[in-house]
């Protein structure tokens, strides 16, 4: 009996070495797949997570930077701190750079002069939702580093990101909110056009005076040589004719380029202005709601100076400049005993026969012509001068009404020229049209 059971118990160990060379493998297989259905189905959840990068950069180089937002606000729910999945961590860092990255493409669009003002507005907005997002954020890298205004590394010193020179006026756009900083940037594009603009007709009429031509092509007139005395004289009368209708046009077209860029600029300054301060608005409501004070010193977002306030200083300025220089080429000088003196916006140190040109009435055809963009203007003017209310400043508002003081337009001032411009140069062509009826009338 106890060999029998000896037996039994050899041949129960046999079978159970046997098993475990048999089945051992797979089950150690059917564990390895379980672990490996376990990672998969991990990964299949954090899948959104872990294309967040790749997708941050396709749509930035798209230029779809609300996707961008999108994208980057997924990546928030890891905690940088508190994670102990380096895969996580490593997403989670490659969203902030590609973060920051699109926050320079961002400014580079508010600093562009050539953007829509539809781009601008989407620009403040995308960038105003990542700057908050970006808070706590210290990923300052290669793609952080400052760019000027033609997408170039600007030159050693400009060091801080965001940093732009804009006509020797330097802004750094992360010193302000993004709605301040587009509206400090547009308006220094406007001056300095404005600049431009005038210095651009000067050098024209200086190189029509030297005898070349308005774009700078020489003016050649025959030889004097192969000329008798006779035809050197008609020639060198030609000549002085066609430079003073050469510069006469270029008045004409001087007015025209003037009023195409008030035309073109004014609207597109008081939409940027508009959101500057419905963005002030937004920010004082929401320091009030946390209970903290909107004008607290060591607020980033509190701005020294108001969209109505840069429209004052530095807009009004640089429109009243822009249509003084259109008055003086439209009209040259003022009507006899018109109250407004027309002054010279260039030309000053100019010849004497220069600046008699210069200064002397258009014909009627022309007058006719910049009296008609003299009228597109004032409108312009007019419809930015109503529109300012719509930017004034509430604690403005409220200081006016505690003093019951009158509200004025910072454009008023500017207004009322081209209101005065536009009734001098209709006078104008009136005295024309009546000398050119009483001349019809005296030939019959």
């Amino acid at each position: 009996l106890q060999r029998r059971v000896r037996a039994l118990d050899d041949i129960a160990e046999s079978c159970g070495d046997q098993a475990k060379k048999s089945f051992k493998p797979l089950l150690d297989n059917t564990n390895q797949v379980r672990k490996v259905q376990s990672a998969l189905s991990v990964l299949q959840r954090v899948a959104p997570l872990l294309q967040v990068p790749s997708l941050m950069r396709q749509h930035i180089e798209n230029a779809d930077f609300s996707s961008v937002v999108k994208a980057y606000r997924k990546v928030l729910v890891i905690d940088k701190d508190h994670c102990d999945v380096d895969l996580l961590k490593y997403v989670r860092t490659k969203a902030s750079i590609s973060a920051q990255e699109a926050r320079s493409d961002l400014e580079l669009i508010l600093a562009d002069e050539t953007s829509s003002a539809g781009s601008l507005l989407d620009a403040i907005r995308d960038l105003s939702e990542l700057i908050s997002l970006l808070e706590g954020e210290d990923t300052d890298d290669g793609a952080n580093k400052p760019k000027s205004g033609d997408g170039k590394t600007p030159r050693a010193g400009s060091t801080k990101p965001g940093t732009f020179s804009i006509d020797r006026h330097v802004i750094c756009v992360r010193d302000y909110p993004p709605a301040m900083a587009c509206l400090l940037l547009q308006i220094s594009h406007f001056r300095s056009l404005v600049e431009k603009h005038i210095s651009a007709t000067e050098a024209t009429v200086d190189r029509i005076f030297r005898g070349e031509g308005p774009d700078g092509s020489p003016n050649h007139g025959g030889s004097n040589s192969d000329l008798s005395s006779s035809e050197h004289s008609s020639s060198q009368r030609s000549r002085d004719k066609r430079w003073k209708i050469d510069v006469l046009d270029t008045r004409v077209d001087a007015t025209s380029k003037a009023v195409n860029l008030a035309k073109n600029w004014l609207p597109r300054l008081l939409q940027i202005g508009l959101a500057t301060e419905e963005a002030e608005k937004r920010r004082i409501a929401r320091k009030s709601r946390s209970g903290s004070n909107p004008g607290n010193e060591s607020d980033k977002e509190a701005t020294t100076r108001s969209a109505f306030e840069l429209f004052k200083s530095i807009v009004g300025p640089a429109l009243m400049r822009l249509h003084e220089h259109a008055a003086f080429c439209a009209l040259g000088v003022s009507n006899q005993g018109s109250a407004y003196k027309i002054g010279a916006t260039f030309g000053r140190s100019s010849a004497e026969r220069l600046r008699t040109i210069l200064q002397s009435p258009l014909p009627p055809t022309q007058t006719a012509k910049c009296a008609l963009e003299l009228a597109v203007l004032t409108e312009a003017i007019q419809e930015a001068n109503d529109a300012m209310i719509s930017i004034r400043p509430m604690k403005d508002i409220k200081k006016a009404e505690s003093k019951k003081k009158s509200y004025k337009s910072p454009l008023e001032k500017c207004y009322t020229l081209a209101s005065d411009v536009v009734v001098m140069i209709e006078r104008r062509v009136c005295i024309y049209s009546f000398d050119a009826c009483s001349r019809k009338l005296s030939a019959n």
